[in-house]
């Protein structure tokens, strides 16, 4: 099932591709330090991750943390465990496996990022997320994952773009963690 309307998609029914990329005004330095230094860290600005931590007890690839685990906000998703797969800070690019906390009928979930710098102050962030669903029930809640998966990706480039330009998150993400201690 396709899963991304307005994305690119690519790969096969079983195996959606969905790609995705944000121009910031800002250096591909700093946008690699958030995304990839500080990779456990999301849950302090991405609206949609209410918690994030670091998963540290699992073989690290020349990076802090093995992996992360993320607290969402999105419906049907648990504590999602995200494991490294491979990291190369010099090119600055990355990318990660969901191993626990999805879906039952997304058999398989990985995302690649790259950060290219596009002059000294702007830079291109590409994301190609790819998941493995169950024919049934998949073909059913395509629909519906084709909406939620839409509006958090591009949340997340908004948030993404906000923290990285103005140092604190957005204000749809402040309003989230007032919400959450509440």
């Amino acid at each position: 099932p396709q899963i991304a309307d307005g994305i690119p998609e690519h790969g096969t029914e079983d195996s959606p591709t969905v790609e995705r990329e944000g121009g910031d005004q800002v250096s591909a330095h700093k946008v690699w330090n958030i995304l990839g230094h500080e990779f456990s860290a999301i849950g302090q600005w991405a609206s949609s991750i209410p918690h994030s931590q670091p998963v540290t007890e699992i073989p690290r690839l020349r990076v802090e943390v093995g992996g992360r685990i993320c607290a969402t906000a999105v419906a049907g998703f648990a504590a999602v465990r995200e494991i490294l797969t491979s990291y190369d800070g010099p090119s600055m690019r990355f990318s990660y496996k969901a191993t626990e906390g999805q879906p039952w009928f997304i058999t398989s979930a990985e995302n690649s990022w790259s950060v290219s710098a596009r002059g000294t102050e702007a830079c291109l962030v590409e994301s190609q997320a790819v998941l493995e669903m169950a024919w049934l029930p998949g073909v059913f809640f395509a629909p519906l994952l084709k909406v939620m998966v839409r509006r958090v990706i591009a949340q997340f480039f908004e948030d993404l773009k906000h923290y990285a330009q103005h140092d604190r998150p957005s204000s749809r993400k402040q309003r989230a963690q007032q919400k959450s201690s509440q």
